[in-house]
């Protein structure tokens, strides 16, 4: 049982390496420590390094899940397109917080630094501007597998 189990996990990571799996497995923490596979991205629970690249890996989660909720709540009146502006400039000066760490990681973590280059962009009142952020959260998904090695 024991070797058909990891038989079928092998399989699936060859799988998802080589891009003939439909979806991608992640290989996360589990709550005791241990390694857990699955088809979803990992929280920032499963994600528990304690490197600078790790903090960063969190924090722009959490900025891209914020960015995400304040266009949620965009609509087509003044005074919500006032208040999504209000709320950007808000998110905008913690992404300026940010700023010379991220340059740091522009060559040895690109996907962090792609990341947070998209969410400097999701800061714009447009609808079309939520790409971004979702944009923003691939890039950090991509990021998690390369922390998840470490």
């Amino acid at each position: 049982m024991k070797l058909i189990l990891t038989a079928t996990v092998l399989l699936f990571m060859t799988l998802s390496a080589n891009g003939h799996a439909g979806t991608d497995i992640y290989k996360c923490k589990s709550p005791q420590g241990g390694v857990v596979y699955q088809q979803k991205a990992c929280n920032d629970r499963q994600v528990s390094g304690n490197t600078s690249e790790h903090r960063a890996w969190r924090e722009l989660r959490a900025l891209t899940a914020e960015g995400m909720d304040i266009h949620s709540r965009l609509g087509a009146t003044v005074a919500s397109i006032q208040q999504c502006k209000t709320e950007m400039r808000l998110f905008n000066g913690k992404l300026d917080g940010m700023q010379q760490r991220m340059k740091r990681f522009s060559i040895h973590s690109p996907k962090l630094y792609k990341a947070y280059e998209d969410l400097k962009h999701c800061t714009i009142c447009k609808t079309s501007a939520e790409s971004y952020c979702r944009t923003a959260n691939t890039a950090l998904n991509e990021a998690m597998k390369t922390l998840l090695q470490q």
